[in-house]
């Protein structure tokens, strides 16, 4: 995950879950992920959790090809 806007500095990517999913050589498999709000949160100075409006990108296993975006707006 990346939030390239951010009032606070964070991680330049941030890993939210993994799976191991083994394949055998040309198959394919399709995997889903469900990220919640919690996960996009961070606890600021004060201790207190937050959420950001803004953009947030996805990524998976590639560092380069954003797989998904949301827009998160409170």
């Amino acid at each position: 995950m990346e939030d390239p806007v951010s009032n606070l500095v964070r991680p330049v990517r941030e890993l939210l879950d993994f799976k191991r999913i083994p394949l055998k050589k040309g198959e394919a498999k399709r995997v889903e992920f469900s990220v919640s709000t919690d996960s996009l949160s961070y606890v600021e100075h004060q201790g207190e959790k937050r959420l950001e409006n803004g953009e947030v990108r996805f990524y998976i296993n590639d560092l380069i090809a954003v797989i998904g975006e949301i827009e998160v707006v409170k």
